[in-house]
């Protein structure tokens, strides 16, 4: 299954998936394609993923804007994920030890 997902056998123990990046990369995609479509619920729960990905890298800053770009999509509508775009954000300040936000 690894190898028809990826292209390639699965990684040695112990080191980092070496789809990750394209695994990223359609989760933007998909990010941005159910964004255009309206599909803001979706966003949400693709957002999830999408912001874990990144913290995964240790990129906090790319989570941080995938968690509060999903929230701006949603506005004042109380969808389905907006409250994990909350959990997320506080995911984040706990990695940077900002625990006064």
């Amino acid at each position: 299954m690894y190898s028809r997902l990826c292209g390639h056998p699965p990684p040695a123990a112990g080191t980092f998936p070496a789809c990750i990046d394209r695994a990223h990369l359609r989760y933007r995609a998909a990010v941005g394609a159910l964004a255009t479509a309206g599909r803001v619920p979706d966003v949400l729960g693709c957002s999830i993923t999408l912001a874990d990905l990144e913290m995964t890298e240790g990129r906090l800053d790319d989570a941080e804007r995938t968690f509060e770009r999903a929230l701006e999509l949603a506005g004042s509508q109380v969808l389905r994920g907006t409250a994990d775009m909350w959990v997320g954000l506080a995911t984040v300040a706990w990695h940077r030890g900002d625990l006064t936000r």
